[in-house]
């Protein structure tokens, strides 16, 4: 059968660059959802599956792995450490994985740990398997000898690109990360990459899902196997100052142990507060995870009650998500924002951004005409809420906020791995231009660099031209802390 992601080769090289120290990769947002697969329910829960599947699924680049190269697609998670891919030979995959690894079609493949893959993620997905070394090819930059994971039993559609630290992979022992290895080899200078996460979605790829109309709303799943248009890019060693407003905020990562999961991330900074118009919230002082591999943001239980009260959020039993009135991406909406403060630094997210329109005009019948209609009674039509609780996943701490995609797409976020920090801005959505600086290897301090002159009307702009493409993507893992991990 043709790779349903076939082409997405040829656009990878056209549309990357690279300059001396420096890789700039484009970020794809996958065109799928397929309902709630069997896979999900072996490890006993499908919420956090199923809002991702509904949501399009994640952020992702191609990766070729091995020799000659596999070209293969991984979402992009901040949220874990490992990199690996689904076996060709994975239990339950068939064909629902949307790609695999043949491991003897390539001649540099070497089993490592057999069995040593064992990934367990907040939503209880879980993946085992083997480590392999092989070689991993970035639009064009080889890394040679790579650790990978092998998934031989699964539960996710795709393998994962993990962007976290080496001290949280899964193995037995910390090993070498894709990024770190990029540094040793040559390939960058500074273990440092930039994320730019915006909506590019062609409106024939919105709706994945439908239910037939009824008292029980049945759910069926529409094949898609597309890969929308480019949504971003990841920059490996270096910042883009095209791609934000004004300057870089510098903050120090959290000097936070997580519990959750053997592959939590450290990429947790304090965030002072969160401000959304028209709503009277309590007092917020956390410690929040920057984390790609999740499509919504998660608060504490009684804030995200808070805002739910206010927006009118309702939840059926059948899909356990947040669902909102899609009028607040319309006029109901206008001029309604949410502000996340920094260390000085405000990232403006426009209420519009939170409410993702994936269900097509025969689900929207299916929610009227079930019992459940009365919920819905005087909306437009239904959407997905991109705010969850942390109660829905048994976190209990007040202090805990997770800053999925549904913030990120608002914020350019520079990931400073050698000095434990971030840099933070206003993301200038509306552009194809870049200015690309290096950071070298030894800098301790972020290049300062002014972005694109800010305007007043820069969230707005932005809310307007992010929410056009609708979906979004709630990572099907959340490892470690709700990321895909």
């Amino acid at each position: 059968m043709p790779s349903p992601l076939r082409g997405l080769a040829l656009l990878a090289l056209a549309a990357s660059t690279a300059t001396a120290g420096t890789l700039s990769v484009p970020v794809y947002r996958k065109a799928r959802a397929d309902g709630i697969p069997p896979l999900t329910r072996r490890d006993g829960t499908i919420n956090l599956q199923a809002l991702n599947n509904f949501t399009a699924g994640g952020y992702f680049a191609e990766l070729g792995i091995g020799t000659p190269p596999q070209n293969l697609v991984f979402q992009l998670d901040t949220g874990s450490s490992d990199t690996w891919a689904n076996s060709l030979h994975a239990d339950l995959c068939g064909a629902w994985c949307l790609q695999t690894l043949d491991p003897n079609s390539s001649s540099t493949f070497k089993t490592v740990d057999r069995g040593g893959f064992d990934v367990t993620y907040l939503d209880r997905t879980h993946m085992l398997g083997d480590y392999f070394n092989d070689s991993v090819t970035i639009t064009g930059k080889e890394v040679k000898n790579q650790k990978l994971g092998l998934a031989l039993q699964t539960t996710r559609e795709t393998g994962i690109m993990g962007l976290g630290f080496s001290n949280n992979v899964a193995a037995r022992e910390p090993y070498a990360t894709i990024i770190d290895n990029m540094v040793s080899q040559g390939i960058i200078e500074a273990p440092v990459f930039s994320l730019y996460l915006v909506y590019n979605l062609p409106s024939s790829s919105v709706t994945r899902i439908i239910f037939s109309a009824g008292p029980e709303l049945t759910m069926h799943a529409l094949p898609q196997n597309d890969v929308d248009a480019k949504s971003g890019t990841i920059l490996f060693g270096g910042v883009d100052s095209q791609k934000y407003y004004g300057s870089l905020t510098t903050i120090s990562f959290l000097n936070v142990t997580q519990s959750h999961s053997k592959t939590s991330t450290s990429y947790t900074i304090h965030l002072d507060g969160v401000d959304v118009d028209g709503v009277g919230l309590r007092s917020l002082d956390a410690g929040a995870i920057l984390d790609s591999g999740s499509t919504v943001t998660l608060f504490p239980g009684g804030l995200a009650r808070d805002i739910y009260k206010r927006f009118g959020v309702e939840t059926i039993p059948i899909l356990s998500i947040p669902l909102i009135d899609c009028a607040y991406r319309g006029g109901k909406g206008k001029g309604i924002t949410f502000k996340f403060r920094f260390n000085g630094k405000t990232i403006i997210v426009p209420v519009d951004e939170m409410v993702l329109n994936i269900f097509n005009d025969d689900t929207q019948v299916g929610f009227q005409n079930s019992k459940y209609a009365n919920q819905f009674k005087g909306w437009d039509n239904v959407c997905v809420f991109g705010i969850g609780s942390t109660d829905d996943y048994d976190i209990k701490s007040d202090k805990f906020v997770l800053l999925g995609d549904s913030f990120l797409r608002s914020a350019y976020v520079v990931y400073d791995m050698a000095n434990k920090q971030i840099g933070i801005a206003q993301a200038n959505i509306n552009t194809d231009k870049s200015n690309i600086i290096e950071i070298k290897k030894g800098a301790k301090d972020l290049p300062n660099v002014a972005g694109v002159p800010e305007q007043n009307s820069a969230a707005g702009d932005l809310g307007q031209s992010m929410a056009a493409a609708a979906a979004g993507t709630f990572l099907m893992a959340v490892a470690a802390i709700v990321s895909t991990t």
